[in-house]
């Protein structure tokens, strides 16, 4: 259906609310003029032009959230791919958690294809393209996007060259007209797995108080639909719901999130374990998916821990990082530093009893990620270890002297530890 010139009147507008308002379904046609507006004119912002979005509790039927997702990408290019097509996706907010690369190495060294394909950060202080790009580039069209799966069978770039829709601004509502059901994330995410062509998918949904997904029911309502909306894709849908209260890699920001993605495929002693553990239960978790419809017995999680743990995932990593243009000869003892440290100290002894993730973030942002790779901060002590007065409690990093310093005073009023005597 080709896209419309102008956006919908005002009139028009007030009968797709009035509609929704009486939890009425929209139409095929209602769906796709609506999602057209949505993509393709970017003067419209949903939560101020399509207030029923926000006004209707009941959400969307999964009839509607189909059609919504095949309306949202029926004018854009397919990555037409065949045989098992594997992703990893997230519905969002966890800091230092960056496992998608990971992820994505394991699978590809598996034997499975898997083309991740993300957006740049946008509110965090990295995202997994940010990431990718302190290796390779991540710009690549449509036609380089195929020679690099067939090179190395995988991908991790950024969706700004391949889909001119107006993506991200369909999902950035403001959060007090952001719709209960969630229907917004979920429209989102399997936009791009039907571009890509995606038969099996393990969706991360990070549960938390500075998480976008708040409430561990709200979680499982989130895993539910997907699965049951994949069914109608012939995308295959597992889920890893999961509490969250700090990074769980070393920090915040790009080349920190970078360091920890090489230093847990080198294998590295440094390495954060936690980030690693959870990168194994994801991959593990769609290697069974996977394995399952091939009528395999293999035990996803121990494969995934193989993999990774003899180097395979390494490989498959640099690989990538060739096939998209990038030196392979790369280590994290190579990664720069920053101009500027500056170390946060603890002012009293006691425990810690809470890191405030959504300060975290917005310091890490003054300091100037993700637009500076080397700003970020090093988290180095966690959630309930015991300190003693004047620790270092972590590392603020930043190449730019005004950013810095802004940030390093922003923290008396926007602390990121909280200290229990």
């Amino acid at each position: 259906m080709p896209h419309t010139n102008h956006p919908l009147s005002q009139s028009e507008r007030l009968e797709y609310i009035k509609k929704r308002l009486n939890d009425s379904q929209l139409n095929p046609i209602e769906i796709y003029t609506l999602m057209d507006q949505l993509s393709y004119h970017s003067s419209i912002h949903a939560s101020t032009h399509f207030p029923a979005f926000g006004s209707v509790h009941t959400g969307f039927s999964i009839e509607e959230l189909h059609l919504l997702t095949l309306a949202l990408v029926s004018n854009h290019t397919k990555l037409d791919l065949s045989g098992f097509v594997s992703d990893k996706q997230s519905t969002g907010g966890a800091l230092g958690s960056r496992t998608s690369l990971i992820v994505t190495a394991i699978i590809v060294a598996s034997g499975f294809m898997m083309p991740k394909i993300a957006s740049r950060a946008n509110r965090t202080p990295a995202g997994t393209v940010d990431v990718m790009e302190v290796f390779t580039h991540i710009n690549l069209i449509h036609s380089q996007v195929l020679k690099t799966l067939e090179r190395a069978r995988g991908c991790i770039v950024s969706d700004q060259e391949l889909w001119n829709f107006n993506h991200d601004h369909f999902i950035r509502f403001d959060e007090p007209v952001s719709f209960s059901s969630f229907d917004k994330i979920i429209i989102s995410l399997f936009a791009k797995k039907l571009l890509t062509s995606v038969n099996h998918l393990v969706i991360d949904i990070p549960v938390g108080k500075n998480m976008l997904i708040k409430k561990f029911s709200d979680g499982e309502t989130i895993a539910h639909t997907c699965i049951m909306l994949g069914k109608r894709f012939g995308i295959t849908v597992s889920a890893d719901i999961h509490e969250i209260y700090e990074p769980i890699g070393s920090g915040v920001g790009v080349m920190i999130e970078a360091k920890d993605t090489l230093e847990i495929l080198e294998n590295n002693p440094h390495r954060p374990k936690k980030l690693e553990d959870k990168s194994i239960r994801l991959a593990g978790k769609l290697l069974d998916i996977c394995y399952k419809d091939q009528k395999s017995h293999l035990n996803g999680k121990e494969v995934a821990k193989e993999i990774l743990f003899s180097g395979k995932a390494l490989t498959s990593f640099k690989n990538i990082i060739e096939a998209q243009g990038g030196n392979p000869d790369i280590s994290s003892q190579q990664l720069s530093r920053p101009i500027h440290t500056f170390e946060l100290k603890s002012k009293k002894s006691g425990t810690i009893y809470e890191i405030d993730m959504r300060n975290m973030n917005t310091i890490a942002k003054i300091l100037g990620a993700p637009q500076d790779k080397q700003a970020g901060i090093h988290i180095i002590k966690h959630k309930k270890d015991i300190i003693s007065n004047n620790e270092v409690l972590a590392e603020i990093y930043a190449n730019d002297i005004y950013h810095f310093d802004e940030a390093v005073e922003s923290l008396e009023n926007l602390p990121i530890y909280t200290i229990e005597n």
